[in-house]
C-alpha cells in the first residue's frame, strides 16, 4: 500500500489495516491505544479516509484475484450441490444462487403506468371517490357473515 507515512501516524496506519480487515472501531481504538471517538475523527480526515479506501480496494482486488483462481472449482462444487446434494433445500439454494448469479436477482416490483399522448397519467385511470363510495354503500356487494358466539 502506498500510504504517505509522513502524513499519517503509525497508529493511524495500524488502524487502517485493522478496520479494512473487518475490525470494529472500538476494538481498533483499543488495539492502537486510542478511543473510538478518535477513530471516528480519523475517519472524517480526508487523508486518512483516502488511505483507508485505497487499502480496502487493494484487499478487495487481492480477494478477487484469489477467487478468480478458484472460480472453476467453486462453480463445479455449486453445480454438484445443485444436482446431487443430499438436502432438497441445499439443492434448491444452490440452483437459485447459480441462476441469480447468471441472470440477476429478480425483483417483486412491477411498475404499471398508463400515459396519454402528452405523457401524463390519463384521467380515466384515476378513481372517482363518489363512484367508490356508491359501490361501497350498495348493499348488493355486501356478504353477510354470521357473528361468532
Amino acid at each position: 500500500m502506498e500510504v504517505d507515512k509522513k502524513r499519517l501516524s503509525d497508529e493511524q496506519y495500524k488502524a487502517i489495516e485493522l478496520l479494512a480487515n473487518g475490525e470494529n472501531k472500538t476494538d481498533t481504538g483499543r488495539l492502537v491505544g486510542v478511543t473510538r471517538q478518535t477513530i471516528d475523527n480519523w475517519m472524517k480526515n480526508k487523508e486518512f479516509k483516502a488511505a483507508f479506501d485505497e487499502y480496502k480496494t487493494i484487499i478487495k482486488n487481492l480477494a478477487d484475484v484469489e477467487m478468480n483462481g478458484h472460480a472453476k472449482s467453486l462453480m463445479d462444487n455449486l453445480i454438484r450441490i445443485a444436482l446431487t446434494g443430499k438436502s432438497e433445500k441445499n439443492r434448491l439454494d444452490a440452483t437459485i444462487y447459480g441462476l441469480n448469479r447468471i441472470y440477476g436477482t429478480p425483483t417483486n416490483k412491477i411498475e404499471q403506468t398508463t400515459e396519454n399522448k402528452d405523457n401524463n397519467t390519463s384521467n380515466k385511470d384515476k378513481a372517482d371517490i363518489n363512484t367508490l363510495l356508491n359501490e361501497v354503500s350498495d348493499n348488493s356487494n355486501i356478504i353477510k357473515l354470521e357473528q361468532a358466539k
